[in-house]
């Protein structure tokens, strides 16, 4: 575990909803289906890593539908600014962006 950080998961991306936002959006806009077929397992994998981050935090935890944080994404950084410390914590943004992200697929 580098720079203090304590917990360890299935990557530390707070943007991966942004970025499937973003996908889908591109589709939306140019309506380029032959992109959209390249991409769709790529998004799909996306949104159940989204999912699965989702469902799988915390499940052992004792009363976890009591705390917070159930159903919430775990803990992420925002980028590097503040390495070489530990800065993580619950960003409601990374949440907003990640349903959003995730959401936007079965429309499609």
């Amino acid at each position: 575990m580098r720079h203090d950080m304590g917990y360890s998961h299935d990557g530390t991306h707070a943007s991966t909803g942004r970025l499937l936002f973003a996908m889908a959006d591109r589709y939306f806009l140019t309506g380029d289906k032959e992109w959209f077929r390249r991409n769709r397992v790529r998004m799909q994998a996306a949104a159940d890593w989204i999912i699965r981050q989702r469902t799988d935090y915390m499940k052992d935890v004792p009363n976890r539908e009591k705390l917070h944080v159930a159903g919430l994404m775990p803990p992420t950084m925002l980028g590097d600014y503040a390495m070489p410390s530990c800065d993580w914590h619950w960003y409601y943004v990374g949440e907003v962006l990640s349903l959003q992200g995730s959401s936007v697929l079965p429309m499609l």
